[in-house]
């Protein structure tokens, strides 16, 4: 898999996405990029080349790749990224990228579930809000990976996100864990997948990926 910043010729594609009427749903036709994007990577000499490849997108507004391709993009005020790869190499993939200081502390019962507010003790408000951030974060990816095994949209609450851990070594970057809290699609109830985050990517922005296996 390959992830990276979009260039900002790019990403001036994506620029005017439309926001959904309420922060309660994920939904691909509410937070998804504009209906073409073009994505653009010189491979190094060892790697199977995947370039020029242009993304439509299907009714509900979901990039739809090249059969043998697994991607994703995600772009906020400041930046754009996408994560690409071989299918058979990779599964399914999602990435997303928020900027800002936080989500909001009136939009959490929204996003997240009662058990997922019971931060741990000596959090700052503004710590709190950050974290919130990713964990909104990480459900965005997950939904993503899943969505082209499924074709199923998701509320937040659909997804329970276990408080994220964050590497010793940086502090600024870690991995997470989402429970699906009910059965979707192929994912029966329970069914935890992993994912990673950065606290601080390029200009300070929170950006996780998921990768759900064959």
């Amino acid at each position: 898999m390959k992830a990276a910043r979009i260039r900002a010729a790019t990403r001036k594609m994506f620029h005017s996405r439309a926001r959904s009427p309420s922060p309660c749903q994920i939904s691909v036709s509410a937070r998804w990029e504009k209906a073409r994007a073009r994505i653009e990577r010189t491979p190094s000499p060892t790697e199977n080349q995947i370039h020029h490849c242009e993304i439509l997108h299907d009714r509900n507004r979901a990039p739809v790749w090249p059969r043998d391709i697994a991607g994703s993009l995600s772009h906020c005020r400041t930046a754009g990224f996408a994560a690409v790869g071989r299918r058979e190499e990779v599964g399914t993939l999602g990435i997303d990228v928020e900027d800002g200081p936080g989500l909001p502390e009136e939009l959490w019962p929204c996003v997240l579930l009662p058990e997922e507010c019971d931060w741990p003790g000596g959090l700052s408000a503004a710590a709190r809000r950050r974290l919130a951030l990713v964990m909104f974060s990480a459900k965005e990816s997950l939904y993503k990976a899943q969505y082209p095994r499924t074709k199923r949209l998701m509320d937040f609450h659909d997804l329970r996100v276990e408080p994220p851990r964050f590497d010793r070594a940086s502090g600024r970057s870690g991995t997470f864990s989402c429970t699906f809290q009910r059965t979707i699609g192929a994912f029966s109830k329970g069914t935890a997948v992993p994912g990673r985050f950065r606290y601080d990517a390029f200009d300070g922005q929170v950006v996780t990926t998921v990768r759900i296996g064959d």
